[in-house]
């Protein structure tokens, strides 16, 4: 089941600043409201609001500080550490917010209020967050409620105004709400026939969204130029069997996501997190690239050796200093799906063509054979001759 967290950080920026408790302050970017503390949201200064509106607002009372491009850098990336610790794929929206998928955790539920209630000691406040199947679900929980980490299901879903549909552009939704369908759940209930005649191809798209089935997947985008992948045991295990399965569940997911980003890897980072709170690291570099996940796999294996004599926790894998991958016809063949096979093989023959000619690889039906040939074959079927 897919599990993605959204966690945003709020009065991040006017922590970072420092900024007077005493006074209203807005936090500006882009010639508009970023964050602001207490006594500027209470007068309705909110994040998302010009400049211009915020300035009216608070006239002669407000205190405005632009953010300058490095703020915020550092403090970014020491919480995306902490959620590093717990999953390799984070795609960061902001300096103060960032999407996590966990899917690939046993007990997602458990890992994302652990990774919370460390992210509130670091930060020394409580973010708001929400989860769901996708991204858009998991920001909508969270701009609804804040602090709810079980997945939206259609019911719930069912209930908002389809303004926040955001899966739909911004004009399909207008014309919805112009059209009468206020909620999503009237959006989920039209047949796919009026939704292609009203917004043509994109009808699918908003039909599958009110019913909460629209895929948005994280991109693991944190940290740049590395892959890392993470793997939570429900309780500690010392069985080399269910270890091993692990292994092999962390392997699978290095090498699709190694694929699909066509890059290859030489160093592994292994660590293993204990029973007894210590951590064991193990780091080797492969004279032969990772790409897939048969390598993955088997460099894994032969980096875990004889395992540790102690019940394990948690399994991480990190990749650093990806490169792209050197060759691709090697990934023709194994672990793609059909269609990747096919759009390689195309890209392949498409580069041929262009060096040697258009005519340099045909198909072998299209051959125009000779006559000779020809009479030979048709005296051969007609005769048996061989």
């Amino acid at each position: 089941m897919d599990y993605v967290l959204y966690c945003r950080l709020p009065n991040f920026y006017v922590t970072l600043l420092d900024l007077s408790e005493d006074r209203p302050c807005a936090v500006i970017r882009d010639r508009a409201v970023l964050d602001s503390n207490a006594l500027a949201a209470k007068r309705g200064v909110v994040p998302g609001m010009a400049l211009t509106q915020a300035k009216t607002i608070l006239r002669e009372d407000g205190v405005f500080r632009t953010l300058r491009p490095e703020e915020g850098e550092a403090e970014q990336k020491e919480w995306l550490e902490l959620a590093a610790q717990f999953t390799g794929v984070i795609e960061p929206e902001d300096r103060h917010s960032a999407y996590l998928d966990l899917s690939a955790h046993p007990r997602p539920f458990d890992v994302a209020q652990r990774f919370l209630e460390r992210l509130a000691r670091l930060t020394s406040c409580e973010g708001r967050f929400g989860v769901g199947a996708s991204k858009w679900l998991a920001r909508l929980s969270a701009d609804s409620d804040g602090e709810r980490l079980t997945p939206l299901d259609a019911e719930f879903l069912a209930e908002f105004p389809v303004t926040r549909l955001t899966p739909a552009s911004p004009e399909h939704r207008e014309r919805l709400r112009f059209l009468g369908y206020h909620s999503i759940g009237l959006v989920a209930d039209l047949p796919i026939s009026i939704l292609r005649g009203q917004f043509g191809d994109d009808g699918l798209r908003i039909q599958l969204a009110a019913k909460g089935s629209w895929k948005d997947p994280v991109q693991a985008l944190y940290p740049p130029d590395t892959l890392s992948e993470r793997l939570i045991f429900d309780g500690a295990s010392d069985d080399a069997l269910m270890i091993d399965h692990a292994l092999v569940s962390v392997a699978n997911c290095i090498g699709r996501r190694l694929l699909k980003k066509e890059q290859q890897a030489t160093e592994v980072h292994l660590s293993l997190e204990l029973e007894d709170g210590s951590i064991k690291k193990l780091t080797r570099r492969f004279n032969k690239p990772l790409r897939c996940p048969r390598s993955a796999m088997a460099a894994l294996r032969l980096l875990f050796g004889e395992g540790v004599q102690a019940s394990v926790v948690s399994i991480g894998v990190r990749l650093p200093h990806l490169e792209q991958a050197r060759s691709s016809q090697q990934s023709l063949l194994g672990t793609l799906s059909q269609a990747e096979t096919n759009d390689r093989a195309e890209s392949a023959l498409k580069q041929v063509r262009s060096v040697f000619g258009e005519t340099s690889i045909q198909v072998a039906g299209k051959i125009a054979l000779s006559r000779r040939i020809r009479v030979l074959q048709e005296w051969k079927n007609a005769t048996g001759w061989r």
